[in-house]
């Protein structure tokens, strides 16, 4: 016998048997929504159970600096022009926390292979991180009218009658 925090939703909650061949109760394992909420309760099950390291990881995100992750400093050129130097810092510098917040990084070479043209770094959304932790906490109230249909209201005025008269030019 399992723990109930070790089962899966099916242990816990077996399913009634299933009298086949009753002509009054059909076979209704694999009907209609039965099985997309047998998986939504496995999905549920499996975040109730990582919800910590979940948070965790929506916060290690949510508090990342730019400064975690790059650097800059101002160089003046031969002819007196300053320059901004952006620098990717070292993996080994970045903190695992902050390094969550990396989506992509892309390198490209110049002609022969050798020499880094340019460093493409694209990050994780943080406005998007922190409205689904302020939305989780419930800091961000649900808005109501998101579950409403659009009504508008519309007036269609056709064209006034007129009275055309003809005129037979043949006759």
């Amino acid at each position: 016998m399992t723990d109930e925090a070790d089962a899966t939703p099916d242990e816990v909650n077996p399913e009634p048997p299933v009298a086949r061949g009753n002509a009054d109760m059909p076979d209704l394992r694999n009907w209609g929504g039965l099985r997309s909420t047998k998986k939504a309760l496995r999905r549920s099950a499996t975040i109730m159970a990582n919800r910590e390291a979940i948070a965790y990881e929506l916060l290690s995100m949510a508090s990342t600096k730019i400064t975690d992750i790059f650097s800059w400093h101002e160089v003046e050129d031969a002819d007196g022009n300053t320059q901004v130097r952006v620098n990717l810092k070292p993996s080994a510098k970045i903190d695992h926390r902050h390094a969550r917040m990396i989506k992509k990084v892309k390198v490209n070479y110049r002609k022969g292979g050798r020499e880094v043209e340019s460093l493409e770094v694209e990050l994780f959304d943080k406005v998007g991180t922190l409205r689904l932790l302020a939305q989780a906490s419930g800091l961000l109230a649900k808005d109501t009218e998101d579950d409403k249909p659009s009504v508008v209201g519309m007036r269609v005025v056709g064209p006034k009658k007129r009275r055309v008269k003809t005129i037979d030019n043949d006759a």
